[in-house]
């Protein structure tokens, strides 16, 4: 019951308590419930990076590719769309292209994106570009 209390305490002298039980008391039991407890309070810690969004599972490229009779696919298929979606699509799907292929995008990608920076629409130009900064930063190399 002590070390569920202290999971609740909800400070960091209490974790390192509880750090320091879950390696130094002597009985299992109470060790098994100190590791449970941090367990528990790591799961509900907020993760630093956000994971990447999954492409095929993005509500903006499924309503786009269905209003046109298309799916999106799983995986790898999902890109099709969304390169298609950065090209075909109104302002605010081409927008949208460009900004998940910021945050997924491969070095494959540029081509497309370069193209993007010359859409009419000043928004779509500016994501593309900022797209382009960042598949540059990930993969090291000078995409401009």
């Amino acid at each position: 019951a002590a070390v569920y209390g202290l999971g609740e305490v909800g400070e960091d002298w209490a974790l390192e308590l509880l750090r320091h039980t879950v390696i130094e008391d002597g009985e299992w039991i109470v060790r098994s419930a100190a590791t449970t407890v941090l367990a528990e309070k790591e799961a509900a810690l907020p993760s630093p990076v956000a994971p990447p969004p999954v492409v095929s599972e993005m509500g903006w490229l499924i309503t786009w590719a269905a209003e046109r009779g298309e799916g999106v696919g799983v995986g790898e298929a999902a890109l099709a769309p969304l390169l298609t979606a950065l090209q075909e699509g109104s302002p605010h799907v081409r927008r949208a292209a460009a900004h998940t292929l910021a945050l997924v995008g491969r070095l494959e990608h540029v081509h497309p994106l370069r193209q993007a920076m010359n859409d009419p629409d000043p928004e779509v130009a500016q994501t593309a570009r900022w797209a382009l900064e960042e598949l540059a930063q990930r993969y090291d190399v000078t995409v401009r």
